[in-house]
């Protein structure tokens, strides 16, 4: 939680995230971050390979990189070495963004399921939302 008190505008999905990641940290708690190698940082995102998805293992690594940054080894960041080998992350298909006709029938159907607000007289609305000043008296 040292680290989180160096993030104050972390939000509670980054929190959780760190959280996660330091839960998963196995042998990489016994190492002295000063004493960190690369080789060190190899063997835990091949562990972490092993039992969770590429994409998990890539959030759990930002996690360690900032947390060895914050260290400020006065070398490299060995988390951050671009020779670590990490799992590809394998899209099961390339995004496809909808038609123009889908578009339009997915904002239809948006607009027939939310309610539009009811309307107010305009002597009720506040003068900052027509843009001039509101009428006296």
């Amino acid at each position: 939680d040292e680290t989180l008190a160096l993030m104050p505008a972390a939000s509670a999905a980054q929190v959780k995230r760190f959280r996660q990641a330091r839960a998963q940290l196995g042998e990489l708690r016994e190492v002295d971050v000063e004493n960190l190698t690369r080789a060190d940082v190899q063997r835990w995102v091949n562990d972490l390979s092993g039992r969770y998805a590429a994409a998990t293992v890539h959030q759990y690594l930002g996690v360690l990189r900032q947390a060895v940054d914050q260290a400020d080894l006065g070398r490299p960041n060995p988390a951050r070495d671009p020779r670590l080998r990490l799992p590809v992350i394998e899209r099961d298909e390339e995004f496809q963004p909808p038609s123009w006709d889908e578009f339009r029938a997915i904002l239809d159907e948006g607009r027939r399921q939310v309610p539009r607000p009811a309307r107010r007289d305009r002597g009720d609305r506040p003068s900052d939302l027509r843009g001039g000043a509101r009428p006296v008296g």
